[in-house]
């Protein structure tokens, strides 16, 4: 026997088994609904009520009368006689039957705790300051007097300062190797010692203008002099530079060429005259 066979036949066996136990439950379904609808008609109809009656009194056979004793004898009519009569039974009076009395239950009490209310402490008002008086500017001056200085007068004090001594010489040979050309030599020869001492002033601060425009390049350790000449008009324009002494280095020596292009113009000289000289470039 195949597996498709086997399978077919347990198939079979299962259909069968289904539709018998629909059929049974179909079946018992019915049963149950008829044995219901019988349990509620048979509730439904009224109950039989039976009434005893007396039975009737046997009475002897009278003979029939004939057609003249009918005639003759009229029985003169009586009143009908109900022929049954109900009898009713004698009920005893029925005593009352006493209940036990309900338990009422106690009814139950459910203590609330009252809610803790935390109240907030006062909030005491600030204390306001105490208001200024207010008193006249008459009261004030006689409560506050101004009190005026002593003056007390002090001598000055006399002191006497040492004038250092110009030495006119060393300003000539000063000047003299500052200035560049003769010209410029016999110009400071014809002006007084006062003139010559503004005109030394006036080198120095042109010397400290041309020394913090130049910038010594980087990398030469030896020590290096430039001396350059330069011509300062009346108006203090500069102009005219050019080496006198070379230091020997190229680079320092554009180096301090290079100054001049840097400053143009200084203050005019004393009394706008025009004068050359020659400067030190010095790299140490």
């Amino acid at each position: 026997m195949g597996i498709d066979t086997y399978s077919m036949l347990l198939n079979k066996r299962r259909a069968w088994g289904i539709s018998i136990g629909l059929h049974l439950s179909v079946f018992v379904i019915a049963l149950l609904s008829m044995a219901v609808q019988w349990f509620l008609h048979r509730q439904k109809e009224p109950p039989h009520v039976f009434e005893l009656v007396s039975a009737p009194a046997f009475s002897t056979p009278t003979p029939t009368p004939t057609p003249q004793q009918t005639q003759q004898e009229q029985p003169t009519p009586t009143p009908e006689e109900p022929l049954l009569q109900q009898q009713m039974p004698d009920l005893k009076p029925v005593e009352p039957i006493q209940l036990p009395p309900e338990e009422v239950p106690e009814p139950v009490v459910t203590q609330i705790k009252p809610k803790t209310v935390q109240q907030k402490p006062k909030v005491q008002p600030k204390p306001e300051p105490p208001k200024p008086k207010v008193i006249s500017f008459n009261d004030f001056a006689q409560k506050n007097p101004i009190k005026t200085p002593t003056q007390t007068q002090t001598k000055p004090k006399t002191r006497q300062v040492d004038i250092p001594k110009i030495d006119s010489q060393d300003i000539v040979r000063s000047l003299q190797s500052s200035l560049a050309d003769t010209a410029s030599i016999q110009q400071m020869n014809s002006m007084s010692s006062d003139q010559q001492a503004e005109l030394q002033r006036y080198y120095a601060i042109i010397k400290q203008a041309i020394d913090v425009h130049f910038k010594a390049p980087n990398g030469l350790s030896s020590r290096l002099i430039t001396k350059v000449r330069f011509h300062v008009d009346g108006n203090g324009r500069l102009s005219g530079a050019s080496i006198v002494s070379s230091s020997g280095n190229s680079i320092f020596d554009q180096a301090a060429m290079d100054t001049f292009k840097r400053i143009s113009r200084v203050s005019p000289p004393p009394g706008n005259r025009s004068f050359s000289f020659v400067i030190n470039f010095t790299m140490e």
